[in-house]
């Protein structure tokens, strides 16, 4: 066994020396409002910023980590999200020079908010969440380290975990009323809408 995982380790030494190190980023901005006659309906903003890094294996597998964070605030609420995911990428085929790959994620994130009502008390929600998310992403290289990229997060398959817990507080502050734990699974698939939906980034290989 530990001459077993002693080969195993040298052999991830190995991969990691001879792989072609890369960093890059991705930004993403989502709003929902709306107008119905003449009276405009506010709805929610969210920016999302994404930092990533890894190895390139192939020229068409690598695999990384992504840390991902990001307001997210409407007119009486506002927030907070955080995940971290590690992932792997798995070109598919080439139109040109445009490339064509198949991402999947394990993430891991946690989401906070914070809502004042109109009589001043206000709702804290704090949500745990775990998941696999599997997304297309188109790639266009600029030159031999640079290169631009596109997460088609419409179209893109998200099963989770969650785990939400709120509470309470009255306008001076004196009561404060923890909510039970609720906990929901989602299977959700993205579309509709290419409002926010898509992430534009680049990544630069060393």
């Amino acid at each position: 066994m530990k001459k077993l995982f002693l080969a195993g380790l040298m052999a991830l030494i190995s991969v990691s020396l001879s792989a072609q190190v890369f960093v890059g980023g991705s930004a993403s901005v989502d709003t929902d409002g709306s107008k119905v006659g003449d009276t405009v309906i506010k709805g929610d903003t969210n920016i999302y910023l994404r930092l990533n890094g890894g190895y390139i294996l192939q020229d068409n597998f690598l695999v990384g980590a992504r840390l991902g964070l990001g307001p997210n605030f409407d007119e009486d609420t506002n927030g907070f999200d955080l995940s971290l995911a590690p992932y792997v990428r798995y070109r598919v085929f080439e139109l040109g020079p445009v490339g064509v790959w198949a991402e999947a994620e394990l993430y891991a994130g946690l989401s906070t908010s914070k809502t004042t009502h109109v009589d001043n008390s206000v709702s804290k929600t704090n949500t745990l969440s775990f998941g696999l998310g599997l997304a297309p992403v188109l790639t266009y290289p600029l030159n031999e380290h640079i290169t631009l990229e596109a997460t088609l997060d419409f179209v893109s398959l998200d099963l989770s975990t969650s785990t939400a817990k709120g509470k309470d507080i009255s306008p001076d502050g004196s009561q404060v009323i923890e909510d039970d734990p609720v906990s929901f699974s989602n299977l959700f698939v993205k579309g509709g809408s290419t409002s926010g939906l898509v992430s534009l980034g680049f990544t630069y290989k060393f």
